[in-house]
């Protein structure tokens, strides 16, 4: 029997060949609600983690260090001047949490629940950059940072009174509205932003905008020679 040959070429051409398939989540249906499911548990068990951590971890040696610099700086004492084992100024926003409490233990723990806030904004600001950064299987993404930062080693440190997620929190949510912008003040909002996170919080914050920069300029260009000619110049 002889078959009639299709009528048209079944290959695709022109628009459809260029059109672009979105990448499937995993596991379609079943895997989003197991998505869903991962990640409430992970938000759940992380949380009560966290809060148990601050309240109830011993205190490390850098804690106490860093407490009794705002200590010092509540009763008077100046920086940079009577005294020198110092980081960036936070320690002068923070005199009146330690001024309020007379245990120092609990003025500790009011100094771990301060700079708690500043890491759930950091991580807050993580979990923008890794959804806006995919098309689709925005829920993995999420899930993702979620459990990075509720691993019991990251944890540690989310707990504990380090302010520098301040810092990071002010240097990531900028760095996400560098990515969403396209004004023609972008760059210099980027780099007050984590000029202000730099001096107040964390001097290493101060890399992160000229890398970026540079890092932009050398993707718009189109080979590292012309980018490096077009910076010499």
């Amino acid at each position: 029997m002889i078959q009639e040959a299709p009528v048209g070429d079944p290959s695709p051409s022109g628009d459809e060949a260029t059109r672009e398939v979105p990448a499937r989540v995993p596991g379609g249906r079943g895997g989003r609600a197991v998505c869903v499911l991962a990640l409430a548990g992970l938000v759940v068990a992380g949380g009560m983690a966290w809060r148990s951590a601050i309240l109830h971890r011993g205190f490390d040696y850098d804690e106490v260090l860093r407490a009794h610099e705002v200590w010092l700086v509540s009763r008077g004492v100046r920086p940079y001047l009577d005294f020198f084992e110092v980081h960036p100024p936070y320690f002068v926003l923070l005199a009146p949490v330690m001024a309020r409490f007379a245990d120092p233990c609990d003025a500790l723990v009011a100094l771990r629940v301060v700079s708690g806030v500043g890491n759930l904004a950091f991580v807050a600001a993580l979990a923008a950059i890794a959804v806006s950064s995919v098309r689709s299987g925005r829920l993995w993404a999420l899930l993702g940072v979620v459990a990075v930062a509720f691993h019991p080693a990251v944890l540690v440190f989310l707990a504990e009174f380090r302010i520098d997620g301040w810092g990071y929190a002010l240097a990531a949510w900028s760095l996400d509205r560098f990515r969403r912008s396209r004004g023609r003040f972008r760059h210099a909002e980027m780099g007050l932003v984590t000029g202000v996170a730099s001096l107040l919080f964390c001097l290493k914050i101060a890399m992160l905008a000229p890398l970026i920069v540079l890092f932009e300029g050398f993707l718009t260009r189109e080979s590292p020679r012309r980018f490096l000619r077009d910076a010499g110049a």
